[in-house]
């Protein structure tokens, strides 16, 4: 009896033994399944939280690459070549004549101006642009303040000496002068019974009010210079 309960005993103890053995054995491997998946799940999360953060810096390049591409038109704007052939309508043909850029300091805007022209300081305010083969020939400058009374100037144009005629824009011969919030034309006669034409022009441009007022004798040079004032004075640009 003795024996058997002693072998009982052994075989109990040997059982008890390789149970613990069994599962001494399988907690590491449970450590490191855990310990991946630990793993797996900050990789995920790293690539979940780098994602947002791609996506943003694309966005802010593209808005980068748009305000260079707005600063870069701004600047090629204001950068303007120093010559320039500029087409001029002569007697029913376009003939192409080299310009040079010039700026007015006191009214702060610049403009091509062809050879035998001159652009100079009148009065303050007031800038001329003169033949120097007849400085007969000139057109007058000045640009008006924020919404300028043209009914105005009208009725002061009206009361100048001469035939006074109010004239449609689009009879002018250059289109750009087309939209022009005022034409007209007054026709007189000069000490020497030459006759004179004095066109009033008022124009927008780049959103400041222009006033031009051309003085053409009535000479066959006139011909060639009065379209070439129209020539240069389209070229005009506020800086």
């Amino acid at each position: 009896m003795k024996k058997l309960t002693g072998t009982i005993f052994i075989i109990f103890a040997t059982l008890t033994l390789s149970a613990c053995i069994d599962v001494t054995e399988q907690q590491p491997n449970s450590s490191i399944s855990q310990t991946e998946q630990q793993t797996d799940g900050q990789n995920n999360n790293d690539e979940n939280i780098d994602e947002p953060a791609q996506t943003d810096q694309s966005e802010t390049e593209v808005n980068q690459d748009d305000k260079g591409e707005k600063t870069k038109t701004t600047s090629s704007e204001q950068n303007r070549e120093k010559t320039k052939r500029l087409e001029v309508f002569v007697e029913g043909i376009t003939d192409l004549r080299e310009a040079t850029l010039y700026e007015s300091t006191q009214l702060n805007y610049s403009m091509y101006v062809l050879d035998q022209f001159s652009l100079e300081s009148e009065e303050p305010g007031k800038d001329i642009l003169i033949s120097e083969y007849d400085g007969d020939f000139f057109v007058r400058i000045e640009t008006l303040g924020n919404n300028p009374n043209i009914d105005a100037i009208k009725t002061n144009i009206k009361q100048s000496d001469g035939t006074v005629l109010e004239l449609d824009p689009t009879s002018n011969l250059d289109p750009y002068f087309h939209k022009a919030k005022l034409h007209m034309l007054v026709n007189t006669k000069d000490a020497n019974n030459i006759h004179m034409s004095a066109v009033h022009v008022v124009q927008n441009i780049d959103d400041v009010t222009f006033r031009f007022t051309l003085f053409i004798p009535g000479k066959e040079a006139a011909e060639g210079i009065e379209p070439s004032f129209w020539a240069m004075l389209k070229t005009i640009q506020v800086n």
